[in-house]
């Protein structure tokens, strides 16, 4: 009895330690800044890549649902975050992305301020926040 109650609380931590873990979220960073893969997961973010060339399309029905998408083409995830379930983050605006590949990158830094200033964890889908080099950025929910 002592062995199955053991197993039962190995199970039940796992599955806390995996809530937890998913209560954090993970980006997906579109193809065109994969230099942001790395600098992110400095910063304790997990990072998703679609692979090279794969379609707006699939990315939205495949890989973004729950998650945030961090773009410089906004335009083309806008449309579909409602109905996939994800949200935005637009760099568009940004003007620069940094290159360091470690923790100190600018760009990754931003990222990673904006989603604890505006708690997009928590918002999980539906939202665009298009990030301005002033700081002052500009959050706007997708759904009705």
């Amino acid at each position: 009895m002592a062995k199955k109650q053991s197993c039962l609380e190995k199970r039940v931590e796992k599955l806390s330690s995996n809530k937890v873990s998913m209560s954090r979220g993970t980006l997906v960073v579109d193809e065109n800044l994969r230099q942001l893969i790395q600098p992110l997961g400095a910063l304790n973010i997990k990072v998703v890549s679609p692979p090279q060339g794969m379609s707006d399309e699939d990315i939205k029905s495949a890989i973004l649902s729950h998650r945030i998408i961090v773009t410089k083409n906004a335009k083309d995830f806008i449309d579909d975050a409602s109905i996939h379930e994800y949200g935005i983050i637009a760099l568009e605006d940004l003007g620069f992305i940094d290159h360091t590949q470690d923790g100190t990158n600018t760009t990754a830094r931003i990222v990673s301020k904006a989603i604890q200033k505006y708690s997009l964890w928590s918002k999980a889908h539906g939202f665009i926040l298009i990030l301005k080099p002033s700081g002052k950025h500009l959050f706007r929910n997708l759904t009705g």
